[in-house]
């Protein structure tokens, strides 16, 4: 066989075989006079013979009837084989009637066999295909009466060798587009009521390349106008291409098994707003729509595959066209001609989005596309293309006919055409209806670039038709096999692999001294049981159950025994020299002894300590042969990684970076093999600036578990801020392949391909993370949050911002529908007293009236907002999806904040300003004012932060995470009081901050500061109930001893120096209540500790000294 990468295929038979056909009866139970047609591609492949041995108890023929075609060596004949079934028909031979010469028939039903899987590379299909009934034939009484009985026929198909071979099947692909519904079509569209064929012919079209030189046009040209009395159900069956006369469940080509939810949620298009959405429902439910519902099927070589990828990149968007016409109609033979101005009525074009088929791993879009009035300048605009589909093909089809029936000299009585609509009274009637139309358009609807002069008027009122009533399509395309393929995880794992290789946790070996122990311990086991299998072979009568215990003088008498046969033996030897190994070892690794003994006194001693520490080693290897050991108590470190790492983050909040690695190193101590240790690391290396040590640790956290996402992650944001392009793909691919559902995985994705300039796989990311977060978030809905790729443009999803009248929840908060108590209505009557009173005391900082809100305003927004939420619009609108709480960037944003990358923090906020929700269309959202003034603290611009917290204290007041920030940004900047406010505000609501251990810290340090000790004791209890640490107890250790409160200062102080005895703080303050009380010796320990340390809290020496002298001791040197 002939084999190219180009689609040729052998010139091989295909053949078919007819074994037999089951319950074929006929209404009277008599034999049926019967033959078998098989057909294909429109042409006759073989008859049967005619058959009338039916069983007629069983319904049963035996056919064994056989036929074949030949396949041509040629595309084409594949692409008929991909979208053409083969059909089979069963007649029945009606007897004769008089005066007639030719014997009649009729079509008794008809099946349908799928001739892809040859394509498949099958060579034998083997199919029972149901035999569906011809209107009035008789067997559909049969199926009607017994619907287990269904007429079928068995049927096999072969090849000698595959159609096609493996590397062309690996190389070629196929494309299905399934042409569904156009909603909402102009009103003057009637429906047909009479029976016969329709009046008009309802057709769309798509080009589509199939070669790598050719382009082939796909006519939709069957379909059925419906009232919109009810919505189309999503099972509904899709139907072969041009079906022609066959049996009408002859015409199925599948049933769709997606549900409607399924359907929506991978939808792209252009009616995605909640406005469009909401008239999706009206119309497909009580509008006209055109239903086609077929299924058309393309085989693509090499090059085709390769040609419509390099199409869509250039131009995504590809023209859908549709068109209202007659059915042509020939008379006499003769076709008229056709005018090369004619134009096409109702002429309509949807833009459909190819864009996705180019996502990594996608086969499939799906979308709703509005269709616009044709005009070519907007067809060159934006699919530069110049050519009308329809126009191009009904070119073509009308030169065919023509060809057909026409005599080979021209007719000259041949009367030209008038236009698709002459000589038809549909035509005339549409004519009537649009005249009024035609005339109020006039020139004001023209499509740009078209004149009066080029298009007819009455075909300019039919186009503008689909724009008055909002017409749009829905259109399925799908191909067998990506055309990006996506790298599959076991190449990605392989590849992270290569880059940093997985680490295997070390087998614990004993060394030295225990190893010694231990196998001296397993001699000992061995040359007892050795012993005890010599002795039952002895006396073995003695160990049976029920004997007598044995005297003294017998047990010495056997012992004897037993030790003259071991040395008879010369096993007494033999186990002496196994235990000699083990005892040198002993005395070389446990003892340390490897050199001679130059006294015999010290060797006399020596085995004086070994005889006993053997003999004591031995009857701990005996008693564990006994009894099982007993595990050793274990004694638990005070502190464990989870407060490790609690002081860490303290200790870098407070700047102590050196103490923060202490704290860090201890826990890897701990947990060596625990990634999240390795990545905290490497988080805190990124605060101080290393980022090479950073990629080291993130390094190894991967290398431990190759599939730790976040390690993973910021392997991937370092490759890129490195420009290691390559790494950067194969990390985030890793990442999302491991974690598909990581919102934060997919963005990055996003925003390294859009970097790249790579728009459709940064499309697909964004689509993907926004998908995913409307599903985590729970706000899914009919055709909700999809469309032109918004998150792949820089979008957010939908309504990520909250109003400026604080109507909407912040980030983490669900939103309030209902009332206020009283406490609240008074924090919003109060709600700008305090930056009032800065302005009066503060002139260089914000005015109430830019930083407050309005109370005014804030109660209306109040009074509207449950009525808002709780009055619904329609049945529909109950489904549409929440408002968002949050965006794909900014989740991305704040995990980069957490671990301190701020160069790509600050790409993502600038995505999320860019967005269509982010900030330049309602102003900035609160939630992306704090992140921004959380990167603007962690680049040490605190003016900066602090304007920008202003700003989105100005939308709402009542953020405690906004003034907890605000706080730190006065504290760091050295304005305490300023700072002591805002931490007073942010405690002060119900609702917490993020983190309140610094702000318990900080505010506890003012009051200490300004001598307000009673508040401070107060904050730092607050503190060691939620998050105790030496600072906490350290300060309310201070704040009591300044209250006199000596006992509980004691024992604050003591808690602190268990949690961290290196504090040179803790240690003079245990000085001054030692000296308080009058413990001499504490205060001298204390005060030792405090200087050892490095006290440099002048004051707090000052005071130690002063007490020292007044009372006489707590100095050593005294």
């Amino acid at each position: 066989m002939e084999e190219t990468l180009n689609g040729k295929i052998s010139n091989g038979a295909v053949n078919i075989t007819v074994l037999r056909g089951n319950n074929l009866q006929g209404n009277k139970h008599e034999p049926l006079h019967h033959l078998v047609r098989v057909e294909f591609n429109g042409a006759l492949v073989g008859e049967s013979d005619r058959r009338q041995e039916v069983d007629v108890t069983e319904g049963v023929v035996d056919y064994d009837f056989s036929c074949s075609f030949r396949c041509p060596d040629d595309r084409h004949s594949l692409d008929d084989m991909a979208h053409k079934p083969l059909i089979l028909t069963v007649m029945e031979i009606l007897p004769k009637e008089k005066k007639q010469k030719e014997e009649r028939t009729a079509v008794l039903g008809q099946a349908v066999m799928d001739l892809l899987p040859l394509l498949h590379g099958q060579c034998n299909i083997s199919s029972l295909v149901q035999l569906h009934c011809a209107a009035g034939s008789s067997l559909e009484t049969v199926s009607l009466d017994n619907l287990t009985l269904l007429p079928s026929l068995e049927v096999a198909v072969s090849v000698a060798t595959p159609l096609l071979s493996e590397a062309q099947r690996l190389s070629s692909n196929l494309l299905m587009v399934t042409m569904e519904t156009a909603f909402s079509v102009p009103e003057v569209w009637s429906l047909t009521i009479s029976p016969g064929p329709p009046a008009c012919c309802y057709t769309a079209a798509l080009k589509l390349p199939v070669t790598a030189e050719k382009e082939e046009i796909l006519m939709f040209s069957e379909g059925q106008l419906r009232a919109g009395d009810e919505r189309e159900a999503p099972d509904r069956p899709r139907k072969w291409p041009q079906v022609g006369s066959l049996a009408p469940g002859a015409q199925v080509f599948s049933r769709a098994v997606a549900t409607q939810e399924e359907l929506d949620e991978e939808e792209f298009g252009d009616l995605t707003s909640p406005e469009d959405r909401e008239f999706c429902h009206v119309a497909e439910t009580t509008k006209k729509r055109v239903c086609w519902d077929t299924v058309r099927r393309c085989f693509l070589d090499t090059g085709g595959s390769t040609r419509l990828s390099e199409r869509i990149e250039k131009c995504r968007l590809w023209p859908l066209e549709i068109m209202k016409a007659p059915p042509p109609v020939v008379q006499g033979g003769k076709v008229p001609e056709t005018e090369p101005e004619q134009q096409i009525s109702f002429h309509g074009v949807a833009y459909v989005d190819m864009g996705p088929l180019l996502y990594p791993g996608a086969t499939r879009v799906r979308g709703t596309y509005r269709v616009y009035p044709f005009s070519e300048s907007d067809l060159l605009a934006k699919t530069k293309r110049t050519v009308s589909v329809l126009k191009e093909q009904a070119k073509a089809a009308a030169s065919q006919v023509k060809l057909s029936l026409s005599p080979p000299a021209a007719s000259p009585k041949g009367t030209p055409s008038k236009g698709v609509n002459g000589g038809h009274k549909a035509g005339k009637e549409t004519t009537k209806k649009l005249s009024a139309v035609a005339e109020q358009t006039g020139q004001s609807k023209l499509p740009a670039g078209e004149t009066v002069t080029e298009v007819d008027p009455l075909v300019l009122a039919e186009r503008q038709m689909y724009a008055d009533a909002r017409t749009y399509i829905v259109v399925e395309i799908t191909v067998e096999k990506p055309l990006v393929p996506k790298r599959p995880p076991a190449e990605l794992a392989k590849k992270v692999m290569e880059l940093i290789p997985p680490r295997l946790p070390l087998p614990r070996h004993p060394a030295g001294a225990g190893k010694a122990v231990q196998e001296f311990h397993r001699e000992v086991t061995s040359v007892v049981g050795q012993v005890l299998d010599q002795y039952q072979q002895l006396f073995g009568a003695a160990f049976q159950p029920g004997a007598q215990p044995m005297d003294p003088s017998t047990q010495e008498h056997r012992r004897r025994q037993l030790l003259g046969e071991l040395n008879y033996s010369g096993k007494y030897f033999a186990l002496k020299e196994q235990m000699k190994s083990s005892v040198v070892k002993i005395v070389r690794e446990k003892m340390l002894r490897t050199e001679a003994f130059s006294h015999p006194e010290q060797l006399q001693a020596f085995l004086s300590q070994l005889y006993v520490y053997l003999v004591d080693q031995m009857h701990l290897a005996l008693n564990m042969t006994e009894e099982p050991q007993e595990a050793a108590e274990v004694v638990r470190p005070v502190l464990d990684v989870s407060q490790l790492r609690h002081f860490a983050r303290e200790a870098e909040h407070n700047g102590d970076f050196h103490l923060a690695t202490q704290y860090y190193q201890e826990r890897l101590v701990r947990g060596p093999t625990e990634p999240s240790h390795w990545l905290d690391y490497g988080t805190f290396y990124m605060r101080t600036g290393d980022q090479v040590k950073a990629e080291e640790c993130f390094h190894h956290a991967v290398s431990l578990q190759q599939t730790h996402l976040p390690s993973l992650v910021m392997c991937g944001v370092l490759a890129e801020m490195g420009e290691r392009y390559d790494n950067v793909e194969t990390y985030l691919e890793a990442a999302t392949g491991a974690h598909p559902a990581s919102v934060v995985a997919w963005t990055l994705s996003g925003m390294f391909h859009q970097g790249q300039n790579n728009d459709f796989k940064a499309e697909s990311c964004f689509l993907t993370a926004g998908r995913l977060l409307r599903a985590r978030e729970g706000r899914g809905g009919p055709r909700g949050g999809r469309g032109k790729a918004k998150e792949g443009r820089g979008e957010a999803p939908e309504g990520t911002g909250e109003t400026r009248e604080g109507k909407e929840s912040t980030q983490g908060e669900e939103p309030k529908l209902g009332g206020r108590d009283d406490e609240e209505q008074e924090e919003q009557e109060e709600e700008g007293e305090l930056l009032e009173e800065k302005g009066t005391k503060e002139p260089e900082e914000a005015k109430p009236e830019s930083v407050g809100v309005e109370p005014e305003r804030e109660r209306q927004a109040d009074a509207e907002m449950p009525a808002a939420a709780c009055k619904p619009t329609t049945a529909y609108s109950r489904t549409q999806a929440a408002p968002p709480r949050s965006s794909i960037y900014m989740e991305t944003a704040q995990f980069l904040l957490q671990h301190h990358a701020l160069q790509m923090a600050q790409r993502a906020l600038a995505q999320e300003l860019l967005s269509s929700d982010g900030g330049l269309t309602h102003g900035l959202t609160t939630a992306y004012c704090l992140a921004a003034a959380k990167l603007q603290m962690l680049s040490a611009d605190y003016c900066s932060a602090a304007a920008t917290l202003k700003g989105a204290l100005a939308n709402t007041s009542k953020e405690p995470e906004a003034w907890a920030l605000l706080g730190h940004c006065s504290y760091l900047s050295g304005d305490r009081a300023k700072a002591r406010q805002c931490y007073q505000r942010c405690l002060e609501y119900q609702r917490q901050p993020e983190d309140t251990h610094p702000v318990f810290l900080r505010l506890g340090s003012v009051y200490l500061q300004e001598g307000k000790f009673q508040n401070a004791r107060t904050i730092y209890l607050q503190a060691c109930s939620s998050s105790p640490s030496c600072l906490t107890w350290l300060g309310l250790g201070i704040a009591c001893y300044r209250l006199e409160i000596l006992s509980e200062a004691e024992e604050a102080l003591t808690e602190a120096n268990t949690l961290n005895n290196m504090n040179p703080d803790v240690w003079g303050y245990l000085s001054l209540v030692s000296l308080k009380i009058g413990r001499r010796l504490e205060a001298e320990q204390s005060y030792k500790y405090a200087v050892k340390l490095n006290l440099q809290d002048e004051p707090v020496l000052r005071e130690i000294k002063e007490l020292q002298d007044q009372l006489g001791f707590g100095d050593p040197s005294f």
